[in-house]
């Protein structure tokens, strides 16, 4: 419950320091750090730039909207589908997309201006992820040439054109595998060709 004051002044020219001074005490003082550049610093310096927050290994569902179409990707137990009844989507495909999504960040923030003016209220794109704390959704704005406009919660952000195509990729879905599993994790296997035929199970480690 203590308030604590310091006068910070310049850095100084030699060695990771600042000067200062502590209200009631006449001496100027050495501070470790370069306290000068931090108090320096504007509030949005301080602020997170995630355009969205979340843990790629959580997410359970993406909803994707990109000039009207609608993609949705669902994970059960298996893997990953495309949509409520479609067919599987590729595993390797989403998680480096997730991993990519949860890295984007906002190049400024840009408070005081209105969903309107920054082509939010009707966005052009919108990015939800369904995950353990629930569903993050980002709205953005048709791109220009340095990218889109994005929000996500109360003040937007500006994204750069690379990381809106991250964030709405054009690349399909669907899985290109005759087998998606894991290979550790498969039990017994059939093969057969004409009169030939293989049958295998998984014992104790080994293959009989």
């Amino acid at each position: 419950g203590t308030a604590f004051t310091a006068y910070v002044g310049h850095d100084a020219k030699v060695g990771y320091k600042s000067f200062g001074m502590i209200p009631g005490d006449d001496a100027a003082h050495v501070f470790d750090g370069q306290v000068g550049k931090l108090v320096s610093k504007s509030a949005d310096e301080f602020r997170g730039r995630d355009v969205v927050s979340f843990s790629p290994s959580s997410v359970r569902r993406v909803r994707l909207v990109d000039a009207g179409i609608e993609t949705v990707l669902r994970k059960d137990d298996i893997g990953w589908w495309i949509g409520d009844t479609g067919p599987r989507a590729d595993d390797d495909k989403v998680g480096a997309y997730l991993s990519a999504l949860s890295l984007v960040k906002g190049e400024r923030f840009l408070a005081g201006q209105t969903g309107a003016a920054l082509g939010l209220d009707s966005p052009a794109g919108i990015v939800s992820i369904e995950d353990d704390n629930g569903t993050h959704t980002v709205k953005l704005s048709a791109p220009d040439a340095d990218g889109a406009n994005a929000a996500s919660g109360e003040v937007p952000v500006r994204v750069s054109a690379p990381d809106r195509a991250t964030m709405l990729p054009a690349d399909g879905w669907a899985s290109d595998r005759l087998f998606q599993v894991q290979s550790w994790k498969v039990d017994a296997l059939t093969a057969a060709a004409g009169a030939a035929r293989l049958e295998a199970t998984r014992k104790d480690g080994s293959w009989v």
